[in-house]
Parts: structure tokens; sequence; C-alpha cells
């Protein structure tokens, strides 16, 4: 079956559960956008603003039900009814732009957010609008934002961006502004700049000028281009600076390898099959080659031992995604020794790189933690962290000697119970005299100066609430978070995400063929089946077939899961009850294995910080999950965990670890889940939310005969997160994991006083469409930037758009602003949605006079052929007036189209899918007059 758009009537499928219909997901509320003039107010100053929200028409909107909010203490509070009626400061009855004239007045140097809503008949929950904020500065403000804050280019590649500098005065009079641009390092960047010289003066009270920068790289490295300005008025100054970070690649576009080891060591007497994982990131050249090579201490060739594949044939996990994967069967040495491998990466240039050395030692120990008993979990009383009363682990230097450990161990009446190399940690075994008996050993160990750190073997938990509510058995999730137009040109491309929890049911039909099995730290076997129903209700989130007519659609549907197997062995706590608990131990090692085989971890587990444990952060120590979690981040991989259903802002972990991706739980009223005994927790640990109230997905047969069931809980919000990750990762192998957190997070829909971070937006966080990640995975053919504002001009989406720029001077007379993008092989059908304006100093002296500069913007097939969605020249559009703006290269009038929006505009794809690009061009006469805006690109 093909279909246009994915409708979750084809798609989901729930035996014995009614599911709502697609029309039940219809976004009766599209606003095309909310604009306010002015939006930008001096402080303790009431002004007059006109607030115009453009509404998508619909036969259901009330025409008297559109209103407008204004955030009071975290709370939006409706200020009045907006009107479409020409009366009371609306310009045209009944054209969808519902207007409301307001006094208002900020008291403090913060933005003022509001929001629109709408009403709809039959239709009970009122939809909102983006959140716009108004910006409140002082009586003399200067502001300066760089159309692009990172850049990455490729040595002799040019690309055009540029500054916008936005001035206010309370004042009258004339205001001027002295800039000077750097760059550091002085050489290898070549900068041209439209910077005038004796700066910017006006006398408007606000004003928006730019600033042009064509920069070419000439030598790798990295540089920064900085412009600071100082503005003076009425006696008055202000400064202030912006920056742009620039990356220069070689010409070759090689980037760098890594190389992962699991396990991380070897048992004497013993040969161990070892999986090698070498990671390449940030290049734009693929290998043709990676080999996994025997050294010496020092770097030194002994032996080629086998070539790294990422073709997704066992061992490697995942075709595609960077991660480079071998096996090869390494024997022991004698106790102590080290066997030592480097990753080899050859180019077709005949250029080579390697990865950091990584050593291998030899221990006469288990290798990996050992299996724990739940009955020896009691219960810390000042934190209500659980431990294991009959371990602790501990980190000893790298080089302490065996029989200085050995002995160490012995002295506290200990044995060694397993290691985990790649850190240095020890599970030590101990006589269990509750929590005494761990403290009184720590305390002895503590002092000796082979010992890095010791802390308990704490138990953290995987919980969830299981709704009753049937009402809400369908997946809200997908529509909300916009994952159905992500599905069009995103599904995950066999990234690979490791879930460390209670096992996955591999055989489940939703779920079959996509996941392998890692190891099960539970029972000490490489059986991670699910007896808990947990961690299938995880993996299904994640990566559940989609478009298969069965069950539900996970996020990323072509992302593997490996199953690793940290959390079971149910047992009765006294003062808690029954817990599934999930071992430090355990999650330590399943980190580990992770880091060698995945590109994702999803941790949805957790407890508090034990006492213990705080103690050894006041003085800078980590324990073994810590420094396993810092391990697996350094290495390049994401780490997403949940944020924990305490309903409270204490540090929960391992969210709270520097590096940990921290989810929290909201609704499909995109609030946090406030549930007073099982609430998200809340606070700064908490980077991003995502749904997780009610959330439908996989369970084994034995929890339910369906094979779904419902779930609430972080558990269910970070999961969904890593599986939008993957999908980004899928569409970027060559990322780095900072660029894709960066992503996920700058995409995001604010969710202003709910303290969980913003909430994922699947969409954006694939396409970039609303432009809040500045221009990433967008090309640019001139000059392109993203903004923030031009000059009364406001994104009609969040705080950003996308702009392209004829200049500067006549060193671009043509940009294009263009992203390429593939249309996943079931699809055919796009349908787009998007805002644009054209803005031009031409207007009104040059109107039919030779210099007709255009915007179209066009949908581009990989065969060439072109379809045109929309165009504007200044001879033959309509244009009006508009203040506060000067370019540089021309006069000091400037028209803009207002915001003309596309709405739902259906085109046809070829059959199996294609690479198409969406391209922005503004062409003109190599004078900088004319700018082109675009922002809230939709695929519905």
């Amino acid at each position: 079956m093909r279909f246009t758009n994915i409708c979750l009537s084809d798609i989901v499928r729930v035996t014995g559960i009614g599911l709502l219909t697609c029309s039940s997901f219809s976004a009766y509320a599209d606003f095309n956008s909310l604009n306010a003039s002015p939006n930008t107010l001096f402080v303790n100053t009431a002004s007059t603003v006109k607030f115009i929200a453009d509404v998508q028409p619909d036969t259901k909107l009330i025409k008297t039900g559109v209103r407008l909010l204004r955030e009071t203490n975290g709370v939006f509070n409706s200020v009045g009814i907006m009107r479409d009626d020409g009366l009371g400061g609306d310009d045209v009855a009944n054209d969808n732009k519902y207007t409301l004239v307001l006094s208002v007045q900020g008291n403090s140097l913060a933005d003022l957010n509001f929001k629109a809503t709408a009403a709809y008949s039959g239709i009970l929950k009122r939809v909102q609008s983006s959140t716009l904020p108004v910006q409140v500065v002082a009586p003399v403000d200067l502001a300066i934002n760089a159309g692009q804050q990172e850049i990455t280019i490729v040595q002799g590649e040019s690309i055009s961006t540029a500054f916008t500098l936005q001035l206010s005065h309370q004042g009258g009079g004339q205001a001027a502004i002295s800039v000077t641009q750097t760059v550091e390092p002085a050489s290898g960047l070549g900068v041209v700049s439209d910077l005038p010289a004796g700066g910017f003066s006006t006398s408007l009270p606000n004003e928006t000028f730019l600033v042009q920068n064509s920069i070419t790289g000439n030598i790798p490295g990295d540089y920064t281009i900085k412009l600071d300005g100082a503005l003076s008025a009425s006696g008055i100054s202000d400064q202030a600076s912006a920056s742009i970070l620039v990356h220069v690649l070689p010409a070759s576009g090689i980037g760098k390898l890594d190389l992962s080891i699991y396990p991380g060591g070897l048992q004497t007497g013993t040969s161990t099959t070892i999986t090698f994982g070498a990671n390449y990131s940030t290049g734009t050249t693929l290998p043709n080659n990676i080999e996994l090579v025997e050294v010496t201490e020092n770097g030194t060739p002994i032996q080629p031992i086998s070539e790294f594949k990422d073709d997704g044939i066992a061992p490697d996990l995942g075709a595609g995604d960077s991660l480079f994967t071998t096996e090869s069967i390494v024997s022991a040495g004698s106790a102590g020794s080290k066997r030592f491998f480097k990753a080899v990466a050859t180019f077709d240039t005949s250029e080579t790189i390697e990865s950091p050395i990584v050593a291998l030692p030899s221990l006469p120990y288990n290798i990996g933690f050992a299996e724990t008993d739940p009955a020896s979990v009691v219960v810390e009383p000042d934190t209500g962290a659980l431990v294991q009363c009959d371990q602790i682990i501990v980190l000893f230097q790298h080089t302490a000697p065996l029989s200085t450990i050995e002995s160490i161990v012995t002295g506290i009446g200990g044995n060694i119970l397993g290691v985990e190399p790649a850190i240095n940690a020890y599970q030590i075994g101990i006589a269990c005299n509750g929590i005494a008996g761990i403290q009184t050993a720590i305390n002895n160990l503590s002092s000796n100066p082979a010992v890095v750190n010791a802390s308990p073997n704490s138990v953290a938990q995987v919980s969830e609430f299981k709704p009753n509510d049937t009402k809400y058995a369908s997946q809200y999730s997908p529509p909300l978070v916009r994952a159905d137009e992500a599905w069009l040109v995103a599904r995950g491309n066999s990234v690979v995400v490791a879930i460390l929890d209670t096992g996955v049911d591999y055989n489940h039909e939703d779920l079959v063929g996509r996941v392998s099995k890692g190891k099960d730290y539970v029972n000490n076997d490489n059986d991670p089946q699910d007896d808990h129903s947990h961690g299938t209700h995880v993996a299904g989130i994640v990566a559940a077939k989609g478009h298969n007519s069965k069950g539900i659609a996970g996020m990323a549907w072509d992302a593997q899961i490996l199953a690793i197997k940290v959390c079971g062995g149910k047992a009765g706590v006294p003062g808690v009850g029954v817990v599934t608990g999930c071992p430090d131990s355990a999650v330590t090692s399943g980190i580990l294995e992770a880091k060698a085989k995945a590109k994702i971890i999803n941790m949805s587990l957790g407890g508090p910080k034990s006492f213990l444990e705080s103690a050894m952060n006041l003085v800078g120590l980590k324990t073994a999950r810590q420094q396993a979690v810092e391990s697996a981040t350094n290495a390049g991989l994401i780490v997403v965990a949940a944020s924990g259903n305490a309903n409270t802002s204490s540090t929960f972990l391992p969210c709270a670890y520097p590096g940990v991706f921290c989810v929290g739980n909201t609704t499909s009223a995109d609030v946090r889940y406030a549930d007073p005994t099982f609430g998200s927790n809340y606070g700064p640990q908490v980077d991003i939310a995502a749904p997780g109230t009610s959330i439908l997905s996989t369970v084994p047969n034995f929890s339910d005969p369906s094979g779904y069931g419902l779930k609430t809980g972080t558990s269910m919000a970070s999961p969904l997160v890593a599986g939008v990750a993957a999908l980004v990762w899928g569409n970027n192998p060559s990322w780095t994991r900072g660029q894709v957190e960066d992503r996920l997070l700058k995409t995001a829909v604010p969710l202003p006083g709910q303290q969980v971070g913003p909430r994922v937006d699947a969409f954006d966080a694939v396409f970039n469409g609303s432009f809040e990640n500045d221009l990433s995975g967008w090309k640019v053919v001139g000059t392109g930037s993203a903004v923030d504002k031009l000059g009364p001009i406001n994104p009609t989406k969040d705080k950003r758009m996308g702009m392209a720029s004829t200049g500067p001077d006549s060193a671009v007379s043509q940009s294009d602003l263009y992203q390429e993008f593939t249309i996943q092989s079931d699809v055919t059908e796009l349908a787009l949605s998007f805002s644009y304006a054209m803005i031009t100093e031409e207007y009104p002296e040059w109107i039919n006079d030779g210099f007709n500069d255009d915007l179209r913007i066009t949908l581009e097939a990989s065969g060439g052929a072109e379809q045109e969605l929309a165009l504007e020249t200044v001879d033959g559009s309509a244009f009006g007036a508009i203040g506060g703006i000067d370019f540089p290269g021309g006069d000091n009038t400037v028209g803009w189209t207002g915001w003309r929006n596309i709405v739902s505009k259906k085109i046809p794809v070829s059959p199996g899918g294609g690479t198409y690009r969406l391209r922005v061009r503004d062409r003109g006469d190599g004078i900088y007059d004319t700018n082109g805006i675009l922002d809230n690109i939709r695929f519905k």
C-alpha cells in the first residue's frame, strides 16, 4: 500500500481497543502566524501594540473564539478577543487575520510572551499558536545577532551570511553606532564585508541594519568572526557583540575516528570474542577501508587483524550509520599484561587517519560485573535510595598493581566478583551488614592512595503507571510531535539504539527482526528476553515497525534495537514493597557494551542520589556508573534517560549526570504530567520533554493478550526522544553527538513555566523547517542567514526565520537557500505549507524601471524538473512601505509583501521516492537591496 501523508488509521491497529481516527488529530488551529507591531517596547512605558493572528480558514472555526493570551508567572491568561470584522483596529473583515489592539507595558527587561487560541465547534480543546515574544528593552538598546552561529565549510569553499544590528532609543534625536569586526586567528579565513567605514546612524526610534559577510576557508582550522558595536543616543550608550564560529575542514573532507572495545578486557587463560566499534564522524568523505591493527603501546604496527564493516551484517548492527564494526577472537596474556589496538582508515586520496590506541588488559578475574542478589537490597533511610548491602564498587588508579588491589580488597574482608577494565572498576563482595557495613567498607578504602573512589552498588528502578482510561488508547504522540511529517523524509536508517531495561520481547510481531540480542546482566547470560514488559514497551516507542498493518508505529521505524537487560530480580524491600531493580553494576556493564555497538543509549530507569554518592560528588569523585556514562558520551554516543516520576525537582540519576540528555514527561495538552504521586520530575537538570502520558506501545503477551498496552511515565517519554534522535542521525550519519543534541534542543517547542525543558518536535528536528537551528541542514549559494527579527518583522513561528539576500555589494547577485531531502519510497504525494515574504529597497522608486528583483520558491526533483511554489517580483507584486530596516546597498525606503502563506500545496512525487530540493531564490542586480524570508515549513 502506498500513502500520501501518513494517517494513523493506516498504520495503527490494536485488537480490542477502539482507536481515534485520523480526523481526530486534524490540526483545526493551524496558525499561519501571530505578529505584534511594534515588537519592541521600552521598559516601564505603556505602548499601543497591534496583534494580528493569521488563522487558516475552517468552517468549524468560531468567529468570536479567537483570543489573545499573555503569560504571567508561567500561566497564559486571556487578555482579549481578537476580531475579524473590520472594526476595532481590524483592517479587513473576514480575511482570517484576527486583530486585537492592546496597551502593553513591560516593567522589566524580559520578553513578554503571547499566544493566540482558537475555538472550534464540536471540539472541546482550544488550540494554541506558537509563543510570540515581545521584547522589552532599555531606553537605549543595541542587540547584534549572527545570521549563523556556527558554520562548517571545506577548504576553498565560500559562504555568505549576515549580522543584524537592532537598535532602539527612546529619547529622539540622532543615534550613532560604531562597529568593528575582527577575525581570530587573523589569517587562514578570507572575509569580505560590506560594513560601512563610518558605522551607522539614524533618527528612527527602532532600526535594523545588516552587515553582510562573504567567508572563504583558506586554511583548515577553527575561526571566530566577531562583530562589536557601540550605540550612542541622547547621551546614553550601550554595547553589544556577536560571533560566528567557522570550522574549515580539509579539502579532502576527512573526519575523525574513535575506537571502542567490548568487553574491555581478557580473563587470563581464555580466548574471548571481542567486538571492536570504529565511529567515524565530522567528515564529508567516507573512507574506502577501515582496518583493525594490533600495535605496540607506542603505536608501532604488529599485525593487521580484520576489516571493519558498516553493512548491517553481524557483527555490524546498523548499515550506513558510520559506526563500523568487526569482531576478533583475542587470547589473553599473563595477568597484568596488555594488548593494544587501533583503527586505521584509508581514503581515495591515499590519505589515512588513525583512532587513538585502546588497551585490552589481561586480568585473573571475571571480566564484567557479576549478577546481584535482589534479596540483598536495603534502603538508605536519609534519601530513600536502594543499595546492595553485600557489594561495593571501587575505582582504582590505573597504575595500581594487581597485588596492591588484591591486598586492599582482602584488607576489608572482601572478594573480587568482577572487573570492568575500561574504567578500572572492581565489583567487591562484602558481608551484608546494612548501610553501616557499606559505610564502614567505603571509609576504610577512601584514604588509600591507590583508590580513586568507592561507592555503593546502588539500585535504580523502572517505574510506570498503568492508566485505565481507554479514551486515550491511541497513539496521540506521533502527530503531536509531528512525527507524521518527519516520516515522509526520515525513518531512522539503521541507527542502533541500545535499550538498557528489563529486556525486550524480540519475538513480538512489531519488533521481530528489529532487535539484536545484547547481554542479560541480571541472570549473567546472553538472552535479554523481557520478563516484565517495561523494556518491550520502551523498545516499541523507539522502533516498532510502521506501516505494516500491525499494532503501532515507533518513532524511528528503520532503527535497530540492541536489547541489554540490566533490570529484573523482583524482590520485596522492607518499607518500599516489591521493586524491579537495576543495580549499578549491571547498568555500568550495559553502558560499556552499548558503547562499542550503538549510537544511542536509552535508560528509562533511575533513582535518587544516595547520601554516599552525594558525599563523593562534593569532593569531585564519580561512581563507576557515572564514569561509564562519561566514557560513552566521550566516545560520541547520545545517552538519553528518564527524569523520574516523583513529582519533584530532586536529583534523579543517571538522568542528572553531565552529558546525559534528561527527559521529562508531558501530556497531550503539552503540559508537565503533574500527578501528585507519579508526576514528572522537573527542574534545571531536565533538558527536554516528550509525551509520556497514556502511551500505547508493545508489551509481551503475558502482560496483555493483545500484545499492546498503555503506560505512563518519564520512562515512556525518554524513548520517544531517543527515537527522534535516531531520525536525525539516520539522515545525518556524519554528525556528532553534539550536533544531534543541539538540533533536538533548538527545534523543540518551548513550554514556558513547565520546568521540563522544551517539548521535542520530530519534524523540525529532522528538517529544521522553522530555522531554529540556524541554517543547519540547509545549503547556501550566495548569502543566507537565520534571524530572530528583521526590523518590525517577527518570525511566524518560534524565534528564527530563514533569509536569502543579494550582496555583499556586487559579490552576490543571486542567492539560493535550499535543502536536499529524500522522500521515502512509499510516499506518492507531498503536502507543503510555509510562510514567506519579499522585502526590497527598490520599492517604490525602482518599480518598472529595469531592476526587477524576484523571489522564487521551488521544489526541484532529482532529475532537475522544478515545480514553482511561489513567485514575487519587484514589478509584479503588491508591496507596502515598512520602516525600521536599512540595507547597506540601497536607499532608506523599504517595501515588503507582508507574510504570505502557502497552505497544503499538494505535489505529486515520483513513486519509489527520490531526492528533492526545496529552494528559496533571491535574485537581484548585484546591489544588496532585496531579501526573501521563509518560515514554518510543514509537510501537511
